[in-house]
């Protein structure tokens, strides 16, 4: 099956990919826009070799720990060498880019795995830290470890500059023409009319209004995903006088000329474009996030507003010490300024993921499961900006700090929710 407008990238991935160890290529890179069918070309050439690989979402990994230990995991299941009950969920395993090289050669080993495996670090532009470390690692890694038979592919919008001089072969995905855009879109039509209409009149007017939306969106984005979203809203108001019996489907210049204010809205744009969401839908937002994602969100919102050096007699695991705990206010205490009126402080991850532990053992009297997957709830809540990160240009501390982005009200709703009592664990 070939994709459309992609047969020349499709043929330089199926000319660099081999099922051959000694032919296939240390690393690659394909680079290009967001939407330009990156991944899914990359699929399906790897789906038509007859070899192992293994698929990393780069922007899932909050840090490298949990990378390294994303990329460990996957390539022992997907070798089908060990089962899933087998892996360990230790975070600490881990802990640093030799030991993770020294835990894949023991495995190499140990089952004597030396079969070609391709890992695909998808997104790894997007990765929640230093992205050149994250090229400069991996780049040359067959050249400089035991890790023979381990075949690097970086998808990524962007190429940092630290390899713009790196022999690895690069395969662009440029953005898409009009004219592609319009062939691509027209191929299939993605809407129906609430009233029956023969099918080749049905293609023949869908090309007609896929070349139309292209030609006036255009000049705003490229973006297939968001000419989709464009098209399916725009159509219930476009087709309506068709579907109410008033114009026929092959009157399109009548029908466009009674709809182009409708389809040339702000609204159409901005409701398409804009990621942004109003004070309602964040309230429903809050209501559906997970239960973990709650406990997340108000561990982090402690770690920003409370000092470290308190932590060891604020979260002691004697949960009496929180129930029957009281504040005494001094005379000079009232004089401070309340920390939630001042901006948010950042935060190591590390001690926000020990606060989560303890007050989720305090509060439910149970320890978290091993299958939960906190870093990708971080991840999660960082998309969504209810978390972020810090950019930190300190060469000689340069550890990735995070802080919280929401206001106490917020976080208190969601302790209410848990029935949670936040107020015991915040320092005035």
């Amino acid at each position: 099956m070939s994709i459309r407008e992609r047969d020349q990238q499709l043929g330089l991935l199926r000319a660099f990919l081999t099922s051959s160890r000694e032919t296939a290529p240390n690393s690659l890179i394909l680079q290009g826009p967001t939407s330009t069918g990156k991944s899914i070309v990359l699929k399906q050439v790897l789906d038509q070799l007859p070899v192992k690989f293994s698929i990393i979402h780069c922007d899932e990994c909050v840090s490298y720990k949990i990378l390294w230990k994303k990329i460990l995991q996957s390539v022992q299941l997907d070798s089908g060498l060990i089962q899933k009950d087998e892996l360990s969920y230790d975070a600490l395993a881990t802990t640093n880019f030799q030991t993770f090289i020294k835990q894949m050669s023991v495995f190499l080993e140990d089952y004597h795995y030396d079969e070609l495996h391709y890992v695909v670090l998808d997104r790894s532009d997007q990765i929640m830290d230093d992205i050149e470390v994250l090229f400069k690692n991996f780049i040359k890694l067959q050249e400089v470890s035991p890790l023979k038979n381990l075949s690097f592919i970086f998808v990524t919008r962007t190429i940092p500059s630290c390899i713009t001089t790196s022999s690895t072969p690069v395969i662009i995905f440029p953005s898409y023409s009009g004219d592609e855009l319009i062939r691509i879109l027209g191929s299939a039509p993605l809407c129906r009319f609430n009233v029956e209409v023969e099918g080749k009149v049905l293609e023949r007017f869908w090309k007609q209004y896929v070349k139309l939306v292209v030609e006036m969106y255009s000049s705003y984005t490229n973006n297939i995903m968001v000419l989709k979203l464009i098209l399916t809203r725009i159509w219930p108001i476009f087709v309506q006088p068709i579907e109410e019996g008033e114009l026929k489907p092959n009157e399109f210049l009548t029908l466009y000329r009674r709809n182009y204010k409708a389809i040339g809205s702000d609204y159409v744009i901005s409701s398409s474009l804009d990621t942004e969401w109003d004070d309602e839908e964040n309230e429903h937002q809050s209501s559906n996030l997970p239960t973990i994602s709650k406990y997340i969100l108000i561990s982090t919102y402690i770690a920003s507003y409370s000092e470290s050096k308190s932590d060891w007699t604020m979260f002691s695991r004697l949960k009496d010490y929180h129930r029957k705990k009281t504040f005494r206010r001094s005379t000079r205490s009232s004089n401070r300024v309340n920390q939630r009126l001042l901006d948010a402080s950042y935060f190591d991850l590390e001690r926000a993921l020990a606060i989560l532990q303890a007050i989720y053992t305090i509060e439910t009297g149970s320890n978290l499961h091993t299958d939960i997957d906190i870093m990708t709830q971080v991840a999660n809540l960082s998309s969504m900006k209810l978390l972020l990160k810090s950019n930190n240009n300190d060469f000689i501390s340069a550890k990735t700090k995070w802080k919280i982005n929401c206001s106490f009200e917020y976080v208190k709703s969601l302790a209410d929710d848990l029935n949670f009592p936040i107020d015991h664990y915040l320092t005035e």
